[in-house]
């Protein structure tokens, strides 16, 4: 009841502010967004190597701590990585996209990924601890917030597909905010321990099912939705 009333939410904040966001910001500012959101929603896919799905599995509070640890810092090392990446041959590729106006905002793809990644896990301890209602409640706020930020951005600052960006940074940062500091009350959510991959390999192979199977099934699914977003900038 309350997972299916947080997406009506969502299906109504687009209806009430949509109107008003699409008058801030111009067609361009919407397909450069669209880029930016499509090629961080593959990298968020890889970034957590489906892991996050596992959190479902375990029994004992121990594989749980885990999986948590291995969400948050395999994300963390892939932006990095991304990020050089784009760094050396941004240009190149934003030439290959036809998307040479995105500039140096191609760089919010591995911020976007990196904070997908974390709110998805903290949104999948929300429901292994059950805790369906404060879920809905907390995610409507950021949802709302979330269209509010760009309203402000367009209003303030001026039409520019940055500030579509910044709605759905400032969405992911309150998930996470909210789902570990309010709902699960973790204060030590973000702890440097969890940097540390040489203490989590047996969370790794014990869960290795899911980069084995769940990754490669869920980038194909989400590269071939997001195919049109890749091929249309160079057309039109």
């Amino acid at each position: 009841m309350f997972t299916s009333a947080r997406s009506v939410v969502t299906i109504l904040a687009q209806i009430v502010f949509t109107p008003i966001i699409v008058k801030l910001y111009s067609p361009e500012d919407y397909g450069s967004f669209g880029f930016v959101l499509a090629m961080s929603n593959i990298a968020v896919t890889v970034f957590s190597l489906q892991y996050d799905k596992a959190l479902f599995l375990p029994s004992n509070e121990k594989d749980i701590q885990g999986l948590k640890a291995i969400c948050l810092s395999l994300p963390f090392y892939f932006s990095l990585l991304l990020t050089l990446v784009l760094v050396l041959f941004h240009v190149p590729l934003l030439r290959l996209g036809g998307v040479e106006g995105i500039g140096k905002g191609i760089f919010l793809v591995p911020l976007l990924a990196v904070l997908s990644a974390w709110s998805t896990t903290s949104q999948r301890l929300v429901s292994v601890r059950y805790r369906y209602k404060e879920g809905f409640l907390y995610g409507s706020i950021a949802t709302v917030g979330a269209k509010i930020t760009a309203i402000l951005h367009g209003v303030l600052v001026g039409g520019h597909f940055v500030g579509l960006a910044l709605g759905e940074i400032f969405n992911r940062v309150m998930i996470q905010f909210l789902n570990d500091r309010v709902i699960l009350k973790d204060r030590r959510s973000m702890r440097l321990e969890y940097l540390r991959l040489d203490r989590y390999w047996w969370v790794l192979k014990k869960y290795k099912d899911f980069p084995k199977y769940e990754l490669p099934a869920m980038t194909l699914q989400i590269f071939s939705r997001q195919i049109p977003i890749y091929w249309i900038p160079s057309v039109y």
